[in-house]
Protein backbone atom coordinates (compact mmCIF):
# COMPACT_ATOMS: atom_id res chain seq x y z
CA UNK A 1 0.00 0.00 0.00
CA UNK A 2 3.40 2.50 0.42
CA UNK A 3 4.34 2.22 -2.83
CA UNK A 4 0.53 2.58 -4.41
CA UNK A 5 0.21 5.77 -2.21
CA UNK A 6 3.91 6.59 -3.24
CA UNK A 7 3.08 6.45 -7.30
CA UNK A 8 -0.22 8.42 -7.51
CA UNK A 9 1.24 10.97 -4.79
CA UNK A 10 4.34 11.40 -7.59
CA UNK A 11 2.33 11.24 -10.73
CA UNK A 12 0.23 14.26 -9.42
CA UNK A 13 2.57 16.24 -8.62
CA UNK A 14 4.00 15.67 -12.63
CA UNK A 15 0.48 17.18 -13.51
CA UNK A 16 0.20 20.22 -11.65
CA UNK A 17 0.26 23.48 -12.83
CA UNK A 18 1.70 26.56 -10.06
CA UNK A 19 -1.00 29.74 -10.55
CA UNK A 20 1.23 31.67 -8.69
CA UNK A 21 1.60 35.08 -10.09
CA UNK A 22 0.26 37.82 -11.63
CA UNK A 23 -3.66 37.84 -13.28
CA UNK A 24 -6.16 40.09 -15.02
CA UNK A 25 -8.94 41.38 -12.86
CA UNK A 26 -11.71 42.78 -14.77
CA UNK A 27 -13.56 46.23 -13.51
CA UNK A 28 -16.53 44.40 -13.25
CA UNK A 29 -18.54 41.08 -13.98
CA UNK A 30 -19.91 40.76 -17.60
CA UNK A 31 -20.87 37.58 -19.37
CA UNK A 32 -19.05 38.61 -22.46
CA UNK A 33 -15.69 38.35 -20.75
CA UNK A 34 -15.90 34.86 -20.65
CA UNK A 35 -14.96 34.58 -24.27
CA UNK A 36 -11.30 33.33 -25.08
CA UNK A 37 -10.48 35.95 -27.55
CA UNK A 38 -11.32 38.58 -25.23
CA UNK A 39 -8.86 41.52 -25.18
CA UNK A 40 -7.96 41.99 -21.48
CA UNK A 41 -4.55 44.04 -21.75
CA UNK A 42 -6.01 46.98 -20.39
CA UNK A 43 -7.12 45.04 -17.25
CA UNK A 44 -4.78 45.58 -14.20
CA UNK A 45 -2.78 43.07 -13.05
CA UNK A 46 -3.26 41.44 -9.49
CA UNK A 47 -0.67 39.21 -7.47
CA UNK A 48 -2.36 35.44 -6.70
CA UNK A 49 -2.50 34.48 -3.97
CA UNK A 50 -2.47 37.83 -1.95
CA UNK A 51 -1.02 38.56 1.33
CA UNK A 52 -3.21 42.01 1.64
CA UNK A 53 -6.53 42.92 2.00
CA UNK A 54 -9.08 40.27 -0.53
CA UNK A 55 -10.47 41.89 -3.95
CA UNK A 56 -13.62 42.81 -3.16
CA UNK A 57 -17.09 42.84 -5.58
CA UNK A 58 -18.11 40.32 -8.42
CA UNK A 59 -14.92 40.43 -11.44
CA UNK A 60 -13.53 37.61 -14.19
CA UNK A 61 -9.63 36.61 -13.25
CA UNK A 62 -8.18 35.97 -16.36
CA UNK A 63 -4.72 33.76 -16.46
CA UNK A 64 -3.17 32.39 -20.10
CA UNK A 65 -1.28 28.82 -19.07
CA UNK A 66 1.08 27.02 -21.06
CA UNK A 67 -0.59 23.68 -22.48
CA UNK A 68 1.39 20.34 -21.73
CA UNK A 69 1.98 17.93 -24.36
CA UNK A 70 0.91 14.93 -22.48
CA UNK A 71 -2.74 16.52 -22.29
CA UNK A 72 -4.89 14.41 -24.14
CA UNK A 73 -7.95 16.75 -24.37
CA UNK A 74 -7.85 20.71 -24.27
CA UNK A 75 -10.74 20.54 -20.86
CA UNK A 76 -9.02 21.61 -17.78
CA UNK A 77 -10.54 22.01 -14.41
CA UNK A 78 -8.97 24.34 -11.48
Amino acid sequence: MKTLLFLVATSATAWGLDLEGGWRRSPTDDPRWARPGVDDTAWPVVILPRATAPLRGVYWLRRSVPASPHVASPAVAI
